[in-house]
């Protein structure tokens, strides 16, 4: 699995609530779930057991991320929480799992032409 690179990402940011205030998902919506904190310690259950990847409220959590970085300038210690996020997209369409929405955009994206003249 692609978060297995962000093992000491899952495992310092799960406990620590130090940057929480700037995730501005989480303060939209008001769900611990919605902080790195929530999405590291919903990525440790996945990486202790892969099954985990499955539930859809997980998916779900993990595709509302901003992915703003905010939390990664301002963390003493520069944890890659954005890099975290991406993995787990990558796992969930890896694992075929990705919504149907994702899927189309997906399909749009190899269709367009990014060259640049």
């Amino acid at each position: 699995m692609h978060i297995d690179q962000y093992h000491d990402v899952i495992a310092a940011c799960r406990f620590c609530f130090m940057c929480r205030h700037l995730d501005p998902v989480g303060n939209v919506t008001c769900l611990e779930a919605d902080t790195p904190r929530g999405r590291a310690l919903i990525l440790d259950r996945v990486r202790m057991d892969p099954l985990n990847l499955r539930n859809n409220d997980y998916i779900a959590t993990i595709y509302r991320s901003a992915l703003s970085g905010a939390n990664r300038a301002h963390c003493v210690s520069h944890y890659d929480e954005v890099g975290l996020v991406l993995a787990a997209r990558r796992d969930i369409v890896d694992a075929g799992l990705a919504s149907e929405r994702v899927k189309t955009l997906v399909a749009r994206l190899a269709e367009a032409d990014f060259t640049v003249t």
